[in-house]
C-alpha cells in the first residue's frame, strides 16, 4: 500500500505533551489520527477524549480522528517473548515495564499506519524522564530508524520544550505544589496549550484535573525501585543507557518481523484484532 503523506498518526494519551504535539502536528497535516491505547494495568485511557474535543474545537480545518484502542494481547506478546533469553541476558532490565509500554503503542501505531496508509507518525514525548527507555534521546533514534523499515517517519516535535521543573516520581501520586504564576515559567508544553486557548493554565502536571484528561498507570514503581535504589542509575549513567539501548534495539527487532508478516500475510491477527 502507498502511504499518505498528508496524514499523521500521533500517540495520544490525552496529557498536556501529547495534546502539544497533536497541536503542533494539525500546523502540518489536514488529518491527524491521535491513537489511545489501553492495556491491562492501566485505567481510564477513555479520559484523553477531553483534550481530542478540544483539540477539534481549536482547529475545525484538521480532520482529527480519535481511536482508542485494547492492546493487553499484543503487551503479552512482546513483553514475553524470549523472556528467558533476554532475562539471563539483562537480569532486572527485563522489568521496564514502562519501556515495553512505549514499545507496544508503537508496534500498535506502525501496524495502524500501515493498515491505513499514514506515512507520519509523532508523539508528546519530552525530556523529563530521562530514565524512561522511550525518553531516552539514543532509543528515540533507534525508533526513528525502526519506523523507517516501514516507510514511516516519526517524529517528536515537543523533544526540545523546556521543563519548567524536574518532576519527581511521587508527583505521579500526590499533586505537586501549585506551579510559578505563568510570567516566571519558560517555554513549556502547557505555556503553549494556554497561548492555543487549549487549557486555561500554564501548567496542570501532576493536579487531579490532569488525571481527568489522561490514563492512570502505577507500573513505574517497580522500574524506579531497580533503577534508582539498585543499580543506581543516577551515578551510572552511560552504562545505562548503553543497555537500555541495546535492549530495547533487540525488542524492536523482534517486532520488526512480528509487524512485517502480519502487514504482509495477516499472521499473528490475534494480537492485532483490535485494528479491525
Amino acid at each position: 500500500m502507498r502511504l499518505a503523506s498528508e496524514k499523521a498518526a500521533l500517540l495520544f494519551s490525552g496529557g498536556t505533551d501529547s495534546t502539544a504535539s497533536a497541536a503542533l502536528t494539525a500546523a502540518d497535516f489536514p488529518e491527524v489520527h491521535l491513537l489511545t491505547y489501553r492495556r491491562l494495568g492501566m485505567r481510564s485511557a477513555e479520559n484523553a477524549a477531553h483534550n481530542y474535543r478540544r483539540l477539534q474545537e481549536r482547529f475545525p480545518q484538521v480532520a482529527f480522528v480519535h481511536r482508542l484502542f485494547e492492546t493487553t494481547a499484543l503487551a503479552r506478546r512482546i513483553t514475553e517473548h524470549r523472556r528467558w533469553h533476554y532475562l539471563r541476558r539483562y537480569g532486572f532490565f527485563t522489568l521496564q515495564n514502562c519501556g515495553f509500554c512505549a514499545v507496544v503503542n508503537h508496534v500498535a501505531t506502525a501496524a495502524y499506519c500501515l493498515r491505513h496508509g499514514i506515512a507520519n507518525t509523532a508523539d508528546g514525548i519530552t525530556r523529563d524522564w530521562p530514565f524512561f527507555p522511550g525518553h531516552m534521546k539514543r532509543v528515540i533514534e533507534l525508533l526513528e530508524a525502526w519506523y523507517l523499515r516501514f516507510g514511516i517517519t516519526y517524529r517528536t516535535p515537543v523533544w526540545e520544550y523546556a521543563i519548567a521543573e524536574p518532576p519527581r516520581y511521587i508527583d505521579k501520586i500526590f499533586p505537586p505544589p501549585a506551579p510559578a504564576p505563568d510570567g516566571e515559567l519558560p517555554r513549556t508544553t502547557g505555556r503553549l496549550l494556554l497561548e492555543l486557548g487549549l487549557s486555561d493554565t500554564s501548567d496542570y502536571k501532576g493536579t487531579p484535573f490532569d488525571r481527568t484528561v489522561q490514563a492512570t498507570c502505577f507500573q513505574f514503581a517497580v522500574p524506579n525501585l531497580f533503577i534508582f535504589w539498585v543499580f543506581r542509575g543516577h551515578e551510572r549513567w552511560e552504562e545505562y543507557e548503553r543497555i537500555v539501548t541495546e535492549y530495547f534495539g533487540h525488542v524492536l527487532d523482534d517486532c520488526d518481523a512480528l509487524v512485517r508478516e502480519f502487514s504482509e500475510s495477516r499472521r499473528h491477527a490475534e494480537l492485532f484484532s483490535f485494528l479491525d
